[in-house]
């Protein structure tokens, strides 16, 4: 890990421009020092820069690389409000959640859940009876977009993916799209947390998404 730059006022937080770098064959071991433990993710390179200062700051020409996957893009972070305004614009070449995935939770999900000796295997409510808390919502507002010319999530190809979501005063609207094997899909899903009870509309729309050229593209079967 380097770090360069200077930083006007340490004590405040303010002038703040820096240059970070870090590369590791195993990012798991920068979670350790964090006391955290990860099964296996990378190799991973990262550069950024940070400046700012007045509660105002930007990571600004992020750039991550872990194994064959990429990260690019800018953060930014309003916290002089009374209610922080976060902005991030990202994307990726190509992002394998395989790429970012610790070895050791793959392989614990890829192990069948067999219920304990003397209990019921009765399936749980997909839905619990407990009510969704929201005021998360309202807690940050935030603009945060990204795009990926290819994503790779559970071996099913996506192109053209893009992401937008909005919050603002407990609002949230979430635009994705995407293209499979040919076919696209697309839409919108709003939650609005700003009354109770919060009220969420979802309209997605497919069309034509081919599973089986998805699948065949990652090599996991040409069967379907």
């Amino acid at each position: 890990v380097k770090i360069t730059g200077n930083i006007q006022e340490p004590a405040k937080g303010n002038g703040l421009n820096l240059a970070l770098s870090a590369k590791n064959d195993n990012i798991a071991r920068l979670a350790e020092l964090a006391g955290s433990q990860l099964g296996k993710v990378g190799p991973f390179e990262m550069a950024a820069t940070v400046s700012g200062g007045q509660m105002k700051y930007k990571v600004g020409g992020l750039n991550i690389k872990i194994g064959g996957s990429d990260l690019s893009g800018d953060i930014t972070a309003d916290l002089s409000g009374k209610v922080p305004q976060i902005d991030v614009a990202l994307g990726s070449k190509l992002l394998n959640t395989k790429d970012v995935t610790p070895q050791s939770s793959e392989q614990a999900s890829a192990e069948p859940q067999k219920p304990a000796e003397g209990t019921s295997a009765k399936a749980e409510k997909l839905f619990p009876s407990d009510p969704l808390v929201l005021d998360g919502l309202k807690a940050v507002n935030a603009n945060v977009a990204y795009k990926a010319e290819t994503l790779i999530a559970n071996d099913f190809t996506l192109t053209q993916f893009t992401k937008k979501l909005t919050l603002k005063n407990g609002l949230l609207n979430v635009l994705p799209a995407f293209a499979m094997g040919g076919g696209v899909f697309d839409g919108q899903v709003t939650l609005d947390g700003r009354n109770s009870p919060a009220k969420l509309k979802i309209d997605l729309t497919g069309k034509d998404l081919g599973l089986g050229n998805s699948l065949k593209e990652t090599g996991v079967t040409d069967l379907i």
